[in-house]
């Protein structure tokens, strides 16, 4: 061997070894890349003092919805200035973590809190229906026998509670903002599933409770998807910027799957409405309980509109769409009433919106009827 090949071997040889050493500590799991450590719990370190505005949020969610519920009752006159203040009072206030759009709607002079004290203190019947609104039976209606109080409740858990998250979730997201994300939605880091009180010490409440509710309790659905990534993503950020992509996997999976827990309680209330107006012999009550259930569906679908196109999977052109096939277009009347007058021939407009939904989202008809049954109640858990 001459004297060049015996220095260029040994060089070649260590560019070999480094080229191999580099890529041995670049693959998933290696000293230098290891894999995310997600622990199977979620890390509650300083969850109550992060959580301080949601939590005072959603305590004034519950004074306002039972300052609207008083108009449930003929002998109640509500007062536009009362519920101005449950909206708008507070640090943060309602009005402070809601929409623009949504807030318009339910503040103008001629907005859903004004329908509402116009309709206070007189009856309604939808088979022949007055211009003001009023009671029917046990719920406060607009002209069209829309059930205004849960279109503002309702749509609050999209338009306040979920828009919320969003914000969270397009920043530079810390560990907080996941603490406050999970107390945004109604939930509470132990994740329990379930609403029942004998069962867990937070029982969950607003978006968490619905998405619960849709939920069969096998490990595959959406509460244990949302579970899987709360946790996934503190860890994530929690391990710093080595886990970006784990990180922005578990942001997606907690805007898709939030949103499509609450379209598919959409389709349940679609299908109770189905199910009260399908009735041989309609009564009054049966009437009222249809307009409540539609009135939620049209809340939740109304809400998710107002949040910004580019934070949700489904259009405006679908959402308006839905929003029509409920008698209740964005702009314009609603006509509920109707479904009460015609059901034959209104109750396929129901069915035509849940097609929409399912088109949508890629939903299967397997999981449409899921989306039937709630499975806190059914499982009994």
């Amino acid at each position: 061997m001459n004297r060049f090949a015996s220095l260029i071997l040994p060089l070649v040889a260590l560019v070999i070894c480094i080229s191999a050493c580099k890529n041995k500590n670049t693959v998933p799991g290696s000293p230098t890349n290891p894999s995310l450590n997600i622990p199977a719990t979620y890390d509650t370190v300083g969850y109550f003092n992060n959580t301080q505005d949601p939590q005072a949020a959603r305590l004034r969610m519950k004074e306002m919805g039972t300052a609207m519920k008083k108009g449930d009752t003929l002998a109640n006159l509500l007062v536009l200035g009362d519920l101005l203040t449950a909206f708008q009072s507070g640090n943060p206030s309602l009005s402070g973590i809601t929409t623009q759009d949504y807030v318009s709607n339910i503040t103008g002079s001629t907005g859903w809190f004004q329908t509402m004290v116009t309709a206070s203190q007189k009856t309604y019947n939808p088979l022949a229906p007055n211009t003001t609104g009023g009671v029917c039976v046990n719920r406060l209606v607009d002209k069209g026998g829309l059930e205004i109080q849960q279109l503002i409740d309702k749509g609050l858990y999209s338009a306040a509670l979920l828009h919320q998250i969003h914000i969270l979730l397009n920043q530079t997201t810390t560990v907080q903002d996941v603490d406050k994300m999970i107390c945004w939605m109604g939930a509470h880091p132990s994740f329990p599933n379930t609403n029942t009180v004998a069962n867990t010490n937070y029982p969950d409440a607003y978006l968490a409770l619905y998405v619960a509710r849709r939920d069969k309790a096998d490990g595959n659905g959406y509460y244990s998807q949302l579970k899987s990534a709360f946790i996934k993503l503190k860890a994530a950020i929690q391990a710093g910027n080595s886990y970006t992509k784990e990180r922005d996997e578990a942001k997606n999976v907690i805007r898709q799957t939030l949103e499509k827990a609450l379209m598919a309680t959409v389709v349940f209330y679609a299908y109770e409405t189905i199910d009260e107006f399908s009735k041989t012999n309609l009564d009054s009550l049966d009437i009222a309980d249809g307009l409540h259930d539609l009135s939620e569906a049209i809340g939740f679908t109304r809400g998710l509109y107002s949040i910004p196109s580019a934070d949700r999977q489904i259009s405006n052109t679908t959402l308006e769409n839905i929003l029509d096939k409920f008698n209740a277009p964005v702009s314009g009347p609603s006509t509920l009433n109707l479904f009460a007058s015609q059901p034959a021939q209104q109750l396929p407009r129901i069915t035509e919106a849940i097609t929409l939904i399912q088109q949508a989202y890629g939903f299967s008809n397997a999981e449409l009827l899921d989306f039937k049954q709630n499975w806190i109640a059914v499982q009994g858990r």
